[in-house]
């Protein structure tokens, strides 16, 4: 039975996954290095090697799909079409420097055992979003506290940058979306935290950094050793990782 079916305020209470391709990032980031690519860099990922999964054509855009487009040629001539996805980018948006995290709440925690004070749970994945992360993801994997998120917001704030962080949510890019144009009108920022549908089981959830950058950058946090652990994605799958949650937490 899964944590926040005994709990249901658990489905709002998360731990964090970063996955990488090589144990020597997540060292790196262990030791304060916090890595980050950027929308233009997702966007030209996808568009050259054409693999989505850390690329993404529409990263951060803005799309529109009109339904239909009417050219009058003449008076006699008349041409009706369906348009492709119009993507509106935002070059200010698209240097912004994002980091990506894997959310994991209640839902993917299996409680082995309780007492008066614990839930001891380890984590479980859905057989489907296994082999969509093996195929999007590195092999390697940190687990993190929540406590991360002030320990950015701390470090960035006495280097002067912002911070914005926030679960992605998905949408249809297919379909035009009402609420997904008030959020941009609301805030351009949003964009950031909107992606297609076929991302979901990526359960994203994005630190956005208030500078500028043209590439890959390392920004310090600190030494975030005390508040992660690191376990291969093979044994994340197979065995999963223990954890003992305090009740009422």
């Amino acid at each position: 039975m899964r944590l926040s079916e005994y709990d249901s305020s658990f489905k709002n209470k998360f731990m964090f996954l970063k996955f990488m391709d090589d144990q020597s990032h997540v060292e790196s980031l262990q030791n304060g290095n916090l890595r980050c690519g950027t929308a233009k860099i997702y966007k030209d990922f996808e568009k050259k090697k054409g693999k989505k999964g850390i690329g993404d054509r529409y990263d951060s855009s803005l799309v529109i799909v009109p339904q239909k487009v009417k050219f009058h040629l003449s008076d006699t001539i008349k041409l009706e079409a369906k348009a492709n996805k119009v993507s509106l980018d935002d070059g200010e948006i698209d240097h912004m420097p994002v980091f990506c995290l894997y959310g994991l709440n209640g839902d993917y925690l299996e409680v082995e055992d309780q007492d008066d004070e614990y839930y001891y749970t380890r984590t479980v994945f859905d057989e489907d979003d296994k082999i969509l992360l093996q195929k999007d993801f590195g092999e390697h994997a940190l687990l993190i506290h929540p406590i991360f998120l002030e320990r950015v917001a701390q470090r960035m704030k006495e280097q002067e940058i912002k911070v914005t962080h926030d679960f992605v949510t998905y949408h249809d890019l297919s379909n035009n979306d009402l609420k997904k144009y008030i959020s941009y009108e609301q805030n351009k920022l949003n964009v950031v935290f909107q992606k297609d549908k076929s991302f979901i089981h990526q359960k994203e959830y994005r630190l956005l950094l208030h500078t500028q950058i043209t590439d890959y950058k390392w920004f310090d946090i600190g030494d975030i050793h005390d508040c992660s652990g690191y376990i291969t994605r093979e044994n994340l799958f197979t065995e999963g990782f223990e954890l003992q949650v305090v009740k009422n937490a």
